[in-house]
């Protein structure tokens, strides 16, 4: 795990209430860090396996058809501005 999602992970994990695993927590962090809410990086190798193409690609809900509710603080440290105003409708 590099410095800067060790850092990501100990913020993270210290504001959580109740448990979770490590991934959850560290796919919230590249959602973060890409400012892209895409499926889990495995890295290039993995991701060519499971996806087909060497990033992860980005959910899309324009077809959901499903109430989405998404809670979050202005103070959240796992939630930037830009991923609030975009995910507001």
């Amino acid at each position: 795990m590099s410095h800067y999602l060790q850092d990501q992970y100990s913020i993270v994990n210290s504001n959580l209430i109740t448990a979770t695993s490590s991934k959850v927590i560290l796919h919230l962090i590249q959602v973060t860090r890409f400012s892209r809410f895409q499926f889990y990086d495995y890295g290039q190798a993995i991701n060519l396996k499971i996806y087909n193409v060497s990033s992860p690609p980005e959910y899309t809900f324009a077809n959901a058809k499903v109430p989405i509710s998404i809670f979050y603080a202005d103070a959240d440290p796992a939630v930037t501005r830009k991923v609030r105003r975009d995910v507001t409708l």
